[in-house]
């Protein structure tokens, strides 16, 4: 039977693997929108200019791209500021992740954002969670 060491420790290379999973899936998402264009208005509501997207780029990249990427080095060092990357991570998340689901109530051929973003309302909160309570114990 599992001791609860193993179950932690395999809870953190799980977060470490998602975080670093969602940062790779990130990096892939932006080349791909800037490679192809014609994909940008897959994630564009009808009527509004392809700006609207790219002008989440910097914000992605500065904030949730580093702040996925952080948490995952956080866990697998064991270090101090790991909850507050995790925090950065999840809010960065959280946010993208609802701002893509909204699009659907206003322009319902906005899906495909909203089913990709919707691991990150689940995955970073779970993240943080795990982080705090391993900084507890």
């Amino acid at each position: 039977m599992a001791s609860i060491r193993d179950t932690k420790a395999g809870l953190r290379k799980l977060a470490i693997a998602y975080c670093m999973f969602q940062s790779a899936m990130l990096l892939v998402y932006w080349v791909w929108l800037f490679a192809d264009p014609a994909a940008q208005s897959r994630f564009v509501p009808a009527g509004a200019p392809k700006a609207v997207i790219i002008a989440f780029a910097a914000p992605d990249l500065l904030v949730y791209f580093t702040a996925s990427t952080l948490t995952a080095i956080g866990l697998a060092k064991r270090a101090s500021w790991t909850i507050v990357a995790a925090a950065v991570h999840a809010g960065a998340a959280v946010y993208a992740a609802l701002y893509a689901t909204s699009l659907v109530v206003l322009d319902p051929a906005m899906w495909l954002g909203a089913l990709l973003m919707s691991p990150a309302l689940l995955g970073p909160p779970l993240v943080l969670w795990f982080a705090i309570a391993e900084r507890r114990a």
